[in-house]
């Protein structure tokens, strides 16, 4: 049966019945919803109802040829809606009864689709003769079921079997049933569309307790849809011919296309497998081979009977595959094969050698032995997903087994560790133990990714995949998890064809919850649940807390209390940073207040790299979701100036995506991406000579390019320009002529910023050429990287061509592609889908729900706008019963644009005044300028100084020439031997400078964006033979540099001064005198009592001096630092303030530090950012900050 789908209220919808048999006249009545009977008068078109009066409302044709009768509903009705029942009358043979259901929109799909369990089945004998040829992929086929009968709910008395069945034609004639050994009648045969239900009714009812055997004869078909008993094919290069592939996909309800069956994970039985095959192919299955014997003339294979086992785990494959063989232990021998076309064998030795170690990891970890005499890896050319675990015989996407270290990179083959680990982590949990329906799918996906983490950990120890598990897993979950439409993860399904579980959810999230129960488990508890078999008992949900204190081992993960209750108070422990989540063992996020945030941004690079990964991402994640304020996210992404570890900067990059896909049209964007740059350019110019071949080096400079070149840094792009150029000119072998792990970013950079259509019809030309699987994966994901909408529109089009030589399995790449490679490609890919429905729909088929979901999820990576969302929302709503499982995505991709435009309006504006406050203190000295604070992305002076914090710090900004002075209102620093950094001290921010000797920096001509001329970054100081700029020192350099007058050296990283007219600030920065040379990295500045400094620099002069509006002091032998507050006990009474209003800021004292009237940062930080949170004004809120008495009044009239 079949119908108009959906059917519309007050418009005419169709509902038709076929029959392999002869159609007379008067055979065909319908039964519409409400039990209303009507009869089908096909040589008239009339309808009659049961008192046989003509209804106006329906109009019955029929179609002799294609053996179908049908109804035509006028003007469909409300009560229209819901099962309609067609039976055909046929001449000695037993009546043939349909079942379908008439669907609106909104109804969408049918809900109770589960089978009644008083018929359970025991075991199966299949006997499967396919033909795999051009014209003919049918299968002769044989099922014989023994079950038994139990005391179970029914609808039918008794009187039925219902099964499971689908795209088989079921052949009446031999279809036999026998109760206790004798034979029933079979009254007629009904076949329930919406449920894929066989129904056999019985003339006798099933007495509980019987044994029933049923035997039922069917002609299949051998489709090309990548489920159920499918066909796939590749090219023998070597005899210049296609050959075809015979294989198998049927979780989660597919086993029903193959052979009518008992299809739910629950009804587990034995299997028999007998399998036909032609000329020279081979079969396997989940078992060892038993025997050959001869069915129906053709030779077919006789496998053992299984263990007993779920319909899912079934697989047959038939092919001229060869094999390579491994014995996995030689006291315990275990038939170990991966199976592959004859030219790829030696491709599959990773695989192989990962597989043959894995077997005895999981048999140590469960203490229980593999449980089948055998074991298959088999490379499929079509394969709908990355593998399948059937047991005794995985099924894998050809790329997931082949590996040839020519052609692939390190993360292929981690991957390909990493999916073989999983399917074979399966043939104990999910095999052997198994959920009883799909809404506890989490338990089988979650396990098999967390043990394939733990078992390659242990396998290749290189990879440390331990440290990066909760970073790579959690890269979305925390996101997908936090929508409306997000599932709990043993959320009901009624419907798996049409409800699939959220996969991301049940694979990443299941095992970041089983990471975190093996750690408060402990590992010993928790690997003995496994080998007494772990039940998915009911539990109380509470959150394991673990802390550590700084001056703890950070790696400690023992949990210290359960969190029952929505909070919980913990005692102080003397004023110590306490770290929480240790090791993210635990599934949530952690928060810390502005002042702890700001603890620990300061003591960011002391801690392991877990945790600063850690730090990373939920800070990141944290301000998305208004939980915490970008400045402070922005201050701790500062710290990755000098990140070099691959854990931190993965997850920086990762969280970093988000904001660059919401601000990329924004005319501010280059400025936020110019801030990116300044993190990654150190590391960026560390890695891209890099000839490492340790894998973390390796995976570290492939992130690392790919991350440079999407952030425009120009020696990347012209890099990606030059290797395409160079690949573009090799004619041999031109596959080796980019690394494997440089082709995604050199292939995809090199096409956007080059010749546009030229090159892209180049590449899709060696897409045609290329027989190299990784190569041709490449340059698929290359041809999405284009600007063009007319080459995305060729390319999607290319995608639905018959002709298309892209394989099935290959299409979902390349939406996936054109969707996160294209700012423009999600809208218009899904305009696309919009333009092109039905063709679309038709092309795929049933496959239809599997690409579509491809085609929309990027949808909300860039949308944040109404405009967007409504978009969607339209189309969904056009659309909503045709998406099948694809409309699930819609509505977690319509949850993220809401979730989107939350953070637009409370926090785009916010995010860009933060970014360029951040960005201009950055720039002018980096956090701790003398004048001013960094609060929350606002300057905060915290009193005004004449001449405080000048320095140096930005590129190509020259002061000029010798004895430069430095200042404000004109104050100058001025004696002939007094020199600011030496001879052509560079000033730090654009447009500064001072010219000529002793010259005066005023405000007229000097801006950096605060009070004073910044020379350098946090703090440092230059002091030199009788000079002193009072601002705590001239700040000239970068992080942890020393001036120390004559003879002094920079405490920069491999930094050294070098030279007359040495330079401050950044790389490659002129000052106008001679060759200076930069203050940043690997910079070098040394002259006769010159340096520049960093955080904590100190600067020893005899008798230096400052004359800066009269404020003088002398100082012998005395270090100053600015990076660290000194309390009032620590201070002595030598005390130099200029005569200006609140210049407590500026005391310094000779024990090296600064007094505590420096107004307590953080105090002042809370109090003006919560005073600007309610509505004051930024300079009112500092200046009611400074009168206590005020901000007294207005705190106790708030609380």
């Amino acid at each position: 049966m079949d119908r108009t789908y959906p059917a519309e209220i007050g418009k005419n919808a169709t509902i038709w019945c076929k029959t392999s048999y002869p159609i007379f006249s008067r055979s065909c009545v319908m039964v519409a919803p409400g039990n209303e009977t009507l009869n089908l008068d096909l040589r008239t078109g009339k309808v009659r109802d049961i008192s046989s009066a003509t209804s106006e409302r329906y109009e019955a044709y029929s179609n002799k040829q294609f053996q179908m009768c049908a109804i035509k509903i006028h003007s469909v009705k409300v009560n229209d809606l819901g099962q309609w029942e067609c039976k055909i009358l046929s001449l000695g043979y037993p009546p043939r009864v349909g079942f379908i259901n008439l669907l609106d929109n909104e109804m969408r799909y049918v809900k109770d689709v589960r089978l009644p369990r008083h018929v359970l089945p025991d075991s199966y004998i299949i006997t499967l003769v396919p033909y795999l040829m051009e014209g003919n992929y049918t299968v002769d086929g044989l099922v014989e079921i023994n079950a038994h009968i139990a005391d179970a709910p029914n609808s039918c008395d008794n009187k039925c079997i219902i099964l499971h069945s689908k795209e088989a034609a079921i052949d009446i004639r031999h279809m036999h049933v026998q109760m206790g050994g004798f034979k029933l009648v079979i009254n007629s045969v009904a076949y329930d569309k919406d449920r894929s239900f066989l129904i056999l009714y019985l003339e006798e009812a099933l007495v509980p307790g019987k044994d029933l055997r049923k035997e039922i004869a069917f002609l299949g078909k051998v489709q090309d849809e990548m489920t159920g008993f499918y066909r796939s094919s590749y090219f023998d290069f070597a005899l210049n011919q296609t050959k075809v592939v015979g294989s198998t996909q049927f979780q989660s309800i597919h086993a029903r296309e193959a052979f009518p069956c008992f299809d739910e994970p629950d009804m587990k039985a034995t299997f028999k497998v007998i399998l036909g095959r032609q000329g020279n192919m081979i079969t396997l299955s989940n078992m060892p081979k038993e025997k050959i014997d001869i069915v129906l003339g053709t030779e077919v294979d006789v496998y053992e009977t299984s263990v007993k086992m779920s319909t899912y785990l079934l697989s047959f494959i038939i092919c001229e595959f060869k094999s390579l063989y491994l014995q996995t232990d030689p006291f315990f021998p275990l038939r170990f094969n991966v199976w592959a076309q004859e030219d790829k064998l030696p491709q599959l030795k990773h695989a192989a050698n990962i597989g043959k170690k894995a077997i005895p990891f999981f048999e140590d970890m469960f203490d229980l032995k593999y449980p089948l005499a055998k074991i298959d890896l088999v490379a499929i050319p079509d394969f709908k997903y990355g593998a399948m675990e059937n047991w005794g015989i995985l099924s894998y996407r050809d790329k997931f087994l082949f590996y040839d270290k020519t052609d692939s990179s390190e993360l292929n083959k981690l991957e390909i560790s990493m999916v073989v680990c999983h399917e074979i982590a399966h043939q104990w949990f999910g095999n052997l133990v198994t959920m009883r329906w799909w809404n506890d799918l989490w338990l089988n996906e979650g396990f098999g990714t967390y043990m394939a983490y733990v078992a390659v950990n242990s396998i290749s120890p290189e990879t440390k995949l331990l440290e990066q598990i909760a970073f790579i897993e959690t890269k979305d979950i925390f996101v997908l998890d936090a929508v409306k439409s997000a599932k709990p993860l043993s959320a009901e399904v009624k419907n798996p064809e049409f409800e699939g579980m959220q996969p991301q959810l049940a694979m990443y999230k299941g095992c970041l919850l089983i990471r975190m129960m093996e750690n408060f488990l402990t590992p010993e508890v928790f690997r003995q649940g496994l080998r007494n078999y772990f039940k998915g008992d009911s539990f109380l949900w509470v959150i394991p807390i673990s802390y550590k204190s700084i001056l703890e081992n950070l790696s400690d993960t023992t949990v210290n209390f359960w969190l029952t209750e929505s909070a919980a108070t913990l005692p102080a422990r003397n004023k110590e940073l306490l770290f929480f989540n240790a090791g993210r063992m635990g599934y949530y996020r952690v928060s810390y207040s502005i002042e702890l945030w700001d603890r620990v941004i300061e003591n960011f690079s002391k801690l392991p790299n877990v945790v600063r990964a850690q730090l990373v991402d939920d800070a990141l994640f944290l301000s998305r979701t208004n939980s915490m304020f970008y400045s402070q996210t922005f201050k701790l992404l500062n710290n990755l100036r000098t990140e070099t570890d691959y854990v931190v900067l993965s997850a920086a990059e990762n969280g970093l995506k988000f904001l660059m896909n919401m601000l990329v049209d924004d005319r501010r964007y280059d400025t936020f991406l110019d801030f990116i740059k300044t993190l990654v350019e150190k590391v960026y110019y560390e890695v891209r000579d890099s000839t490492s071949v340790r894998y973390q080096d390796v995976v570290k400079r492939s992130l690392v390019m790919k991350w440079a070149c999407s952030l425009n840094i120009n020696d990347c792009i012209a890099r990606a320009e030059y290797m395409f150029k160079i690949w573009k000119q090799t004619e041999k072998n031109y596959e080796l002529s980019v690394s494997p792990d440089d082709k995604e970013w050199v292939y995809c950079y090199g096409l956007k910023f080059g010749r546009s259509e030229r090159d892209w019809d180049f590449i899709w030309k060696r897409t045609q050429e290329t027989k190299n699987i990784r190569e041709k994966s490449a340059l698929y994901e290359a041809l999405a990287c284009t600007d063009s909408i007319s080459l995305l529109d060729k390319y999607l089009d290319i995608s639905i061509d018959p002709n298309s030589t892209i394989r099935k399995q290959d299409k979902r790449y390349v939406y996936s592609a054109i969707g996160k490679n294209n700012v423009n490609g999600a809208v218009r890919m899904l305009d696309w889908l919009d333009e092109n429905w039905e063709q679309i729909l038709k092309y795929y088929e049933g496959n239809f729900p599997y690409n579509a979901k491809f085609m929309i999820e990027p949808y909300s990576e860039n949308a944040c706008t109404q405009e967007r969302f409504d978009k969607l929302n339209q189309f969904y709503n056009k659309n909503k019963a045709e998406l099948g499982t694809s409309g699930q995505i819609v509505e977690e991709v319509l949850d993220k644009i809401k979730a989107n435009l939350r953070w637009r309006k409370i926090s785009y504006e916010d995010l860009f005044r933060d970014l360029e406050r951040v960005v201009k203190e950055t720039t002018a000295g980096n956090e701790v300028t003398t004048n001013s604070n960094e609060i929350d992305g606002i300057v905060v002076e915290e009193g005004p100084s004449d001449n405080e914090g000048s320095g140096t710090g930005n590129t190509e900004t020259p002061t000029g020439n010798e004895e430069s002075a430095t200042g404000n209102g004109g104050s100058a620093t001025g004696n002939d031997g007094s020199e600011t950094g030496n001879e052509g001290l560079e000033a730090g921010n654009e447009v500064s400078g001072t010219d000529n000797e002793e010259s005066g920096s005023g405000d007229d001509e000097s801006e950096t964006g605060i009070e004073g001329l910044a020379t350098g970054n946090d703090g440092s100081e230059t002091d030199n033979v009788g000079s002193e700029t009072n601002n705590e020192g001239l700040a000239t350099g970068n992080e942890g540099s020393g001036t120390d007058s004559e003879g002094s050296e920079t405490g920069n990283e491999e930094s050294e001064t070098g030279n007359e007219g040495s330079a401050t600030g950044n790389e490659e920065s002129p000052t106008g005198n001679e060759r200076s040379a930069t203050g940043n990295d690997r910079s070098e500045t040394d002259n006769q009592g010159s340096s520049t400094g960093n955080e904590g620099s100190g600067s020893n002069n005899d008798g230096s001096s400052t004359d800066n509006q009269g404020s003088s002091t002398d100082y012998e032998e005395q270090e100053v630092t600015t990076d660290k507050e000194v309390t009032e006990e620590e201070t002595s009474d030598t005390e130099v303030t200029t005569d200006k209003e609140d210049l407590t800021d500026t005391e310094v004292t000779t024990n090296g530090g600064r007094k505590s009237g420096r107004r307590n940062s953080r105090r002042w930080r809370s109090m003006i950012h919560y005073l600007m949170r309610n509505g004051y004004p930024y300079q009112e809120a500092k200046a009611i900050v400074r009168d206590e008495n005020r901000l007294k009044k207005i705190l106790d009239n708030r609380f």
